[in-house]
């Protein structure tokens, strides 16, 4: 299942592939959620561990 991007920009700059980072913490793959609200857009199942993170981070 894909990852969502936590943070892909730093300092307004774009970051290289490598140092993007999931909201699970994996390597980032070569297909991924934008953000957040994307993934829950897109009605799709996204990677379990990205949404515990991400549920985790709403409380």
């Amino acid at each position: 299942m894909p990852c969502v991007i936590k943070y892909d920009h730093y300092d307004g700059e774009k970051l290289p592939r490598y140092k993007v980072i999931t909201w699970c913490g994996k390597k980032p793959s070569n297909w991924m959620f934008q953000d957040a609200q994307h993934a829950a857009l897109a009605d799709k199942p996204i990677c379990n561990s990205c949404k515990k993170a991400i549920k985790d981070a709403l409380n």
